[in-house]
């Protein structure tokens, strides 16, 4: 069987970020299969199934082989690649010739859990964005979160599409129109980058069943297991629909220069962000890694408020916004900050003095 490198690596590479250390050794492999003109690959570490596609010309009887060394094998060689079993072993052949072993038959490779998936109508690239929007909220889960702080809430029906993320001190929401049937699930964050990547991929529809849900798309799938037992909370009654005080608008791309500014002279290490909103502007200060005290101002109108809180959390809020659109900048009472701009909706619990 014979295909070229550049139809080969990407599948390869793509397929190798489910790989996980320490694993069973069968999941540390890839199972190949091709047609006469359709080399298919697959990779698994149980809770995760991918599987992509690329062209060929030629047949390979099914095997598995290191997912390690065929990647490395693959990166050295020259444009054409040709694979081929010989006595237990995949001859690999480009720029020179490598025989990898393959597993041995009592190491069956796992099969996709059949779990009865059924086609859920949502929009896929639409749901895509919603994840994306939120999953910063879930880094850095404190004890107050429990499980939640892994996990996506993601909701939608007729008319929208709702994503939801915590980690204790803060919380993320996106509301977008879309159009779907009425389905929910709870997706571990540890998979979010890649069913998200795959709900982008040409072609792509989802399917829920008992135990997992699916993305199929144009030349293979991506499938994770569901959350088990994890419920979220009312958080619409509980935190949306708190009381607020408008404090007033800022530009992220004024904000994100100085925030990041106030993280890099802490060298890593945390600090309070000390915040002045008055009629002035919105005044912030720090203290370095030095010992200095690195003080700066943003032009605005605010209402007079004072309250410290996180940089870190603060940077990677407003750089979910848009750069160039005013965000408006709420509080409550429980010494909250609500940062929205869209259907963009982060909330910050600021710091006890």
């Amino acid at each position: 069987m014979i295909l070229s490198r550049a139809n080969l690596l990407p599948v390869l590479e793509s397929l190798h970020r489910i790989i996980k250390r320490n694993a069973l050794p069968i999941t540390t492999c890839f199972k190949l299969r091709a047609t006469t003109c359709m080399l298919t690959v697959t990779a698994t570490n149980l809770d995760e199934f991918m599987e992509l596609s690329c062209e060929c010309v030629g047949a390979l009887e099914p095997c598995c082989v290191s997912a390690g060394q065929l990647t490395l094998l693959a990166k050295a060689a020259n444009d054409e690649l040709s694979l081929r079993l010989k006595d237990g072993l995949l001859v690999v052949e480009s720029s020179g010739t490598a025989r990898l072993k393959t597993t041995p038959v009592e190491w069956s490779f796992p099969e996709l859990p059949n779990d009865n998936q059924k086609p859920i109508a949502v929009n896929c690239e639409d749901l895509a964005e919603c994840i994306e929007a939120v999953s910063w909220s879930c880094n850095g889960a404190g004890p107050q979160a429990r499980a939640l702080g892994e996990t996506i809430w993601l909701k939608w029906n007729e008319i929208a599409i709702k994503s939801t993320a915590a980690n204790g001190y803060t919380i993320a929401r996106m509301a977008k129109p879309s159009i779907g049937s009425p389905a929910e699930l709870v997706l571990y964050h540890e998979f979010e980058v890649l069913f998200r990547d795959a709900l982008k991929r040409k072609g792509s529809g989802l399917f829920m069943g008992e135990r997992g849900v699916k993305v199929q798309f144009e030349g293979g799938y991506y499938w994770c297991k569901l959350t088990e037992g994890i419920k979220w909370p009312n958080v619409d009654k509980n935190v949306f629909e708190q009381p607020l005080t408008a404090l007033g608008e800022v530009l992220p791309s004024a904000v994100i220069p100085e925030l990041e500014t106030c993280i890099s002279l802490c060298g890593g290490e945390f600090a309070p962000l000390r915040l002045w909103f008055g009629k002035d502007g919105l005044s912030m200060a720090i203290t370095a890694k030095s010992g200095d005290l690195y003080e700066a101002k943003i032009a605005g109108s605010f209402a007079d408020y004072e309250v410290s809180a996180n940089p870190k959390y603060l940077l990677s809020c407003f750089k979910k916004m848009a750069y160039d659109k005013p965000c408006q900048i709420e509080r409550t009472d429980g010494r909250s900050l609500k940062i929205s701009e869209g259907g963009i909706q982060n909330w910050i619990q600021c710091l006890s003095e």
